[in-house]
Formats: C-alpha cells, sequence, structure tokens
C-alpha cells in the first residue's frame, strides 16, 4: 500500500485493527472500553474510513498520563488517544513510513552500541574528542508550522490536514471541564506517546544528522541524545549549536559535554572505558536494588499468607515471585519484544557485572530456604544464550502460550476466577494488560537477533 486511500479503506483499517489495536489498547477520554469498541469495530472502523477520506475527522481530547523520571526532573506528559483515535494515529502512522522509510527510526540501541565500540577499538582514543549532547525538551520544542511546511510537499492533503489537526489536539486530565479546554490548547511542539510522535520528530530533526555526519568520525543520536567522536571539538560544538538553532532547538548544557576522551563515558545506559563496555554503575546498582525489593515483597506476602494458614496462596506467591524475579534475571519475550537486562546490555564486554547480579541472588536465596534453587536462572547464562541465538530456550517466552494456556495461566496467577464467563476476546485483552504491567520497568531492547 501507498496511497492514503488505501491506508485508510475499511479493509486496511480492520486488518490494522487486528494487528495493533485489538486487546491491547485502553480506553481514552471518551471512556469506551476496548470490549465496547472491539463489539462494534465495524461501525468504528467504517466511520474512521468516511470521515478521513472526506477530510472530517476529529479527534477527542488525548487523555493526560504522567510518567516519572526521576526526583530532579519534571513528568512528562503522555498523551493518551481514545482507541477510534489511536486507530486513525496508527493508520496515518503506517502512511508517513511509507512516504518517508528514511526516517523510520530501526536502529537499536545494541546496534549503536556496537558500532561505536567497534569504532573505539579501532582508534586512538587520547587524540580525539567526544561530544555527548542533549536536546532541551525536544518534543516540546518542535516549531509546528516549520514541521508542516517540511511535510505538506510529500504527502496527501487529508494527511496533513490530519496530521495538523494530530498537533493541535490538547491534552487534558481526566476530570477537565470542557468550558476550560482553551487553557490546555498548545501552539507548540508535539505530544508525546502517540503513534506517529517518532516519525515527525525523527524527520523534523533530519536535516540536523545529514550536516552534523560529516564532520565526525562518528555521529549517532538517538531521539534527543547525541554522541560524537570526532578530530576537532570547536568545529563540532559550534555547528551543533548552530544547526539545532535553525530548528528552534537547544543543548541542555546540563547534561553536554565537548572534551577528549580520557576517562569513562556512558551512553544508553553502557559505560564506555577504552574497549572495555559494561553496564553503566547507577544502572546495575538498579538491578540490585530492586533484586533485593522483590526478595523483600516475598518476605512480607509469603508471612502474611502463612499466618493465615491458606497454603494456596502461599504457593501462589512463590510461583509469582520466581516468575518475576527470572524476568529480571534472564529477560522475557512478550508481543515479539524482548525485555530485560541481558537483552538490553547484550553488547557488553566486561561481564563481571552479571556474575555479582547472580551471586547476589545465590545470597539472598541463602536467606530464604524454602525457595527451590533450581527453578531460579542466571543473568550470566542468559547473556550466553542471547549472544548465541538461544534466547528463545532459556528466556520466558510469553509469546508461545495457546487462548486456553493464557486462560490457565491468569488462573494459576490468581487473575481471573477459574469459573469466570469470558469470552477470547476478554482473556486476550485480560493477559496482554497483565504481562504488560508484570514488565513494566525492564528495558526493552528493541532488537538484534544473534545467530
Amino acid at each position: 500500500m501507498t496511497s492514503f486511500e488505501e491506508f485508510f479503506s475499511p479493509n486496511a483499517l480492520t486488518e490494522i485493527y487486528a494487528d495493533k489495536i485489538k486487546a491491547r489498547s485502553s480506553r481514552g477520554l471518551d471512556r469506551i472500553t476496548p470490549f465496547a469498541f472491539d463489539k462494534n469495530s465495524n461501525q468504528f472502523i467504517t466511520l474512521i474510513s468516511n470521515k478521513a477520506l472526506k477530510n472530517t475527522y476529529k479527534f477527542t481530547p488525548y487523555l493526560e498520563r504522567l510518567k516519572l523520571k526521576g526526583r530532579d526532573s519534571f513528568p512528562r506528559v503522555i498523551s493518551v488517544p481514545t482507541i477510534r483515535d489511536k486507530l486513525t494515529l496508527t493508520a496515518l502512522n503506517k502512511y508517513l513510513q511509507t512516504i518517508f522509510p528514511e526516517h523510520v527510526n530501526r536502529r537499536v540501541p545494541n546496534q549503536r552500541i556496537r558500532d561505536l565500540h567497534n569504532l573505539l577499538s579501532t582508534i586512538d582514543t587520547s587524540s580525539v574528542y567526544i561530544a555527548r549532547a542533549d536536546i532541551s525538551d525536544f518534543f516540546g520544542k518542535i516549531d509546528r508550522s516549520l514541521l508542516l511546511s517540511k511535510i505538506q510537499h510529500h504527502v496527501d492533503v487529508r494527511a496533513l490536514s490530519l496530521i495538523e489537526k494530530t498537533l493541535q489536539n490538547p491534552t487534558v486530565p481526566y476530570n477537565y471541564q470542557r468550558m476550560e479546554i482553551s487553557k490546555y490548547v498548545n501552539t507548540q511542539g508535539i505530544p508525546q506517546g502517540l503513534p506517529l510522535s517518532s516519525i515527525l520528530a525523527e524527520f523534523y530533526i533530519s536535516t540536523i544528522d545529514s550536516e552534523l555526519r560529516p564532520l565526525t568520525l562518528l555521529y549517532d543520536r538517538y531521539v534527543d541524545d547525541i554522541i560524537a567522536i570526532s578530530n576537532k571539538n570547536d568545529t563540532f560544538e559550534k555547528s551543533i549549536t548552530h544547526a539545532l538553532d535553525t530548528l528552534g532547538l537547544t543543548l541542555n548544557i546540563r547534561k553536554t559535554k565537548f572534551k577528549i576522551i580520557d576517562a569513562t563515558f556512558n551512553y544508553l545506559g553502557y559505560s564506555f572505558n577504552n574497549a572495555n563496555v559494561s553496564m553503566k554503575n547507577s544502572n546495575f546498582n538498579r538491578q540490585i536494588k530492586i533484586i533485593n525489593n522483590l526478595f523483600t515483597e516475598y518476605k512480607s506476602d509469603i508471612h502474611r499468607a502463612a499466618q493465615a494458614g491458606d497454603t494456596a496462596k502461599q504457593k501462589q506467591i512463590l510461583n509469582n515471585f520466581i516468575e518475576s524475579l527470572n524476568i529480571r534475571i534472564a529477560g522475557a519475550i512478550h508481543n515479539s519484544r524482548r525485555y530485560g537486562c541481558p537483552f538490553y546490555y547484550s553488547e557488553i564486554t566486561d561481564i563481571s557485572q552479571l556474575y555479582q547480579i547472580d551471586a547476589y541472588v545465590t545470597k539472598m536465596l541463602q536467606k530464604h530456604p524454602t525457595i527451590p534453587t533450581i527453578r531460579i536462572k542466571s543473568a550470566a547464562r542468559a547473556y550466553y544464550k542471547i549472544k548465541s541465538g538461544e534466547a528463545d530456550k532459556y528466556s520466558h517466552n510469553y509469546d508461545h502460550l495457546t487462548p486456553p494456556e493464557k486462560r490457565a495461566y491468569l488462573e494459576k496467577r490468581g487473575v481471573i476466577a477459574t469459573d469466570a464467563a469470558l469470552t477470547p476476546f476478554e482473556i486476550e485483552h485480560k493477559y496482554y494488560r497483565y504481562i504488560t504491567r508484570r514488565l513494566k520497568g525492564l528495558e526493552e531492547d528493541l532488537g538484534i537477533a544473534y545467530s
């Protein structure tokens, strides 16, 4: 498919809904649940197709969701569309990907780390400069008028209209008053969290990449995070500042450094020290802290269940704990994506940190002799399985379950009652939501398959 009409035909929308939206969405401001939408999906799809093709489509305001980034940072505002709007935006995103395939961000973090490590292994790092730059409020500072002017000559006029409406649509809190809608209208930036947020941002900033890359030995940008290795520090520093200025963007001075490579530096959660690549220290410490918290919660939960004399509950708590610990240690696969420390950090060359994680888990298990150690996995072994292309045989794969097995899994975990009357759609939706919540907080690899 290449034309706007093809992407917004009822057949194409039905396919996109089944592949990307069904059983995976949450309700937006219109309060229509996934179950209600699915029951009337043909009606909704026909409505979307008609209105998009006639250029009369209107969005419901996005629901505001705040995502915490840390105690020293303001929360990130995520815009949550209704299910109907998410389907529309997903179709629009697929259309834009065919128009601008070069702006689809397909290079995943571990590919970038591999390229950086390969370069550092072949040059004298004492004679080159490194630039570590961060774009200040990247999505929030994008000039919409400039973005639309760049896009307008490449896309169908109806697509341009939808993009403009996407950008203008306000993001509001759940309990907002309609009469106060004007206070939530923003005239700058791209709402974050939408299906097409990434491709619009990549298209907007692409001129900077093509301008800066020839000045360096290596240039890489992952969203708003930039790294560059060059022979001349002052030239690149002036060039990046000027290039960003032409787009109305600025550097986050607090996170930007230009210096000779004389010590350890970090990029995308990895730490580089000459040819040694490891986990960033704070990220490693976070792994240990989370594992410790899992044991603490298990001890508390199992104690309460034991006091109540509930042996069934004790068994459920034990199984839940082992699964949570194993996906933290050895990673997991869900919806064809790979999550967890061993997947994300598969490019490290110093695996001592993985052995330290295993040693810490062993130490904690000694304090809990009732936990069967034979069921606990190993971070180091998971790493080697990933590198040899055998992750599917070791890391927990949530995609392998059949519909009856998904129901049995939910019953075993206490998510649904054994006698609950649920449709196949309801089971699929509950399973997807439960696993998504379970994997929340794990690093997402997005990535490379080893063979």
